[in-house]
Order: C-alpha cells, then sequence, then structure tokens
C-alpha cells in the first residue's frame, strides 16, 4: 500500500510471517487494562478526599500508563493480539493472506493492520489496476467494535477506497469469533475471505461497468452538486466551489481510455481528490482517519451510490 498517510503512520510488515513478530514490528505488542476511576473532593482543604465514579473505567495503555479512553463498566478490553488474530493461520499457510502494513492512530487508541490479498489485482480498465486488501481495526477508547474493512488502492497514483457497505455487508454477516481452536480459526478466516474476493470480484465488474459509460458536462456538475453542495450565504461556499475546480481539473487530467471521460474516470477523481486535495485536520493520522471511517469515507461512498 503506497498511500502517503499510510506509509508515515504504518510499518512495513511484508517481512512478518506470523502475528507475534507482525505486532512487534507494527510496535503493537502492548497491552490494556480496565482501571477504577477516583475523584478527589475536598471536605477539608488539606485533606483531599477520593471517591470512586461508580459505572465507569478508565482504558490504560499499561506500557506508557495513559489512559486511553473512558468506557461503561460494562465494556470487555480486546487485546491487540486478539483483535488482530483472526487470519493468523491463514497468514502462516503463505499461500491467500500476507502481512503488508500496520500501526496506531491517536496514541494507540485505534490500531490496525493491512492485510494483503495475494494475487487479487482488479483492473477495471487495461493499464488500471487495483490491489486488495483487508483492513483490520480496534479501537481502545470505546469509540468502535473490532473492524473489517475492503480496500481498494489504486495503483496508478497511490488514492484508496472503502469498498460499497453493500458489498461489505455480504462478508460482515460472517462471524468473527475468537476461539482457541486453530483448525476452526482456519476455517472462520477461509470464510470471511471467499466472502471478500466476491465482493472485490463483484466491485471489478462495477468498475468495469463505470469505464463503459460516458459522462457529460451536464451530468459531472450535477454530480459535483450533489456531492459537495454550494449554499448561499454558506461560510465554505467558496472552499466549495474551489473543489469543485480541483474535481473538475482531475476528472478531466486523464488521458487513458476507459478513465477519460466516463463514470471511473469520476470515481477517480473523487478518490484522488479525498486522499490527497481535500483539505482535513490531524495530518496523516486524521487524513487516514477520515479515509477509512469519516468525512473522506462518507463523499466517497456517496460518489458510488450516484455513480
Amino acid at each position: 500500500m503506497q498511500h502517503a498517510a499510510v506509509l508515515e503512520m504504518g510499518r512495513d510488515l511484508r517481512d512478518c510471517i506470523d502475528l507475534p513478530a507482525a505486532l512487534a514490528e507494527a510496535g503493537l505488542n502492548w497491552e490494556v487494562e480496565l482501571r477504577k476511576i477516583y475523584q478527589g473532593i475536598e471536605y477539608v482543604p488539606t485533606l483531599p478526599t477520593y471517591v470512586m465514579i461508580n459505572d465507569f473505567r478508565a482504558v490504560v495503555r499499561t506500557d506508557l500508563d495513559r489512559v486511553l479512553g473512558i468506557v461503561s463498566d460494562d465494556y470487555k478490553a480486546v487485546q491487540n493480539h486478539q483483535a488482530m488474530s483472526p487470519f493468523s493461520d491463514l497468514i502462516a499457510t503463505g499461500t491467500e493472506l500476507k502481512y503488508h502494513r500496520g500501526g496506531e492512530l491517536k496514541d494507540g487508541r485505534l490500531v490496525f493492520m493491512v492485510l494483503e490479498v495475494v494475487d487479487l489485482l482488479m483492473e477495471p480498465v487495461r493499464g488500471d489496476k487495483l490491489q486488495a486488501y483487508l483492513l483490520l481495526t480496534s479501537s481502545h477508547s470505546g469509540e468502535r467494535a473490532i473492524g473489517l474493512q475492503l480496500v481498494a488502492e489504486r495503483g496508478l497514483d497511490g488514492s484508496m477506497l472503502i469498498l460499497p457497505h453493500q458489498l461489505l455487508a455480504k462478508v460482515s454477516r460472517v462471524s468473527v469469533r475468537h476461539t482457541k481452536n486453530a483448525e476452526a480459526r482456519l476455517n472462520q478466516a477461509q470464510e470471511i475471505l471467499t466472502q471478500a474476493i466476491f465482493a472485490f470480484e463483484e466491485f471489478e465488474e462495477m468498475t468495469a461497468e463505470f469505464a463503459g459509460r460516458l459522462v457529460g458536462f451536464d451530468e459531472w456538475k450535477s454530480l459535483l452538486n450533489e456531492v459537495l453542495p454550494i449554499k448561499k450565504g454558506d461560510k465554505e461556499s467558496a472552499r466549495t466551489k474551489t473543489y469543485h475546480e480541483v474535481l473538475t481539473k482531475l476528472f478531466m487530467s486523464s488521458r487513458l481510455p476507459g478513465v477519460a471521460g466516463t463514470r471511473w474516470g469520476a470515481l477517480t477523481a473523487f478518490m484522488a481528490f479525498a486522499n490527497e486535495h481535500r483539505s482535513c485536520r490531524g495530518g496523516a493520522a486524521g487524513r487516514l482517519d477520515s479515509l477509512w471511517f469519516g468525512g473522506n469515507n462518507a463523499l466517497l461512498q456517496k460518489t458510488l451510490e450516484l455513480l
């Protein structure tokens, strides 16, 4: 995965052959624990009293003694090695999945691993290839559960796209369970991967269809206004107009047959815009978070729906 934010935030795991090595190389070989929370109350100015806050616990990263989040007392902490383990037995076979990159965002509040689907290259247009990845994420702040995303990365510019929700839903119906039985883990991982490959193949068919459909000027302007509407009197209207200009330049820049002037070209323009050109808070970490879960992901999902 060549996207700049992933390269900056993650570490190269391609030489790792098992989960302990991948966790160590990614800097994820640490644990969290739940601790009680106390509030100081000064009944006497010189003699503070501490009262436990019921119903809540602090999630503490033990190696740094750092609080990552405040959660309800029924929250179950999931360690990094548990969250990243569903595919470890399948990766050990070395034939279908392999470790690619991994790391943390927000001081460890979110951890991730990117797994490459071996030999799965989508090519909606000759010379325009997309590599398939599985993205595993886990949150220690209580904001999100363990997540599995399907990611396509475009080789020409390194821009990435989370596959449409309706395709991911087919994979999400396969339960991810923690089990000590090696055979059961392997079967579970194989089932998920099989469904993921079907989803990637369906996405390739969708994008190939996009490549065969031209987009006229009026349709392009309509798409811009649907995805990024300009509201009169809005403080952001000037910025949105600039975004429209950037997107139009990106859309018109390709000369590759099947990309230039097509729906696939429109989607790749929005991908490049969201990945590199749209302003985003928080640097590389903020851009990754936005592309995977936030505003930029929502923008690309809306574009897909409209196309």
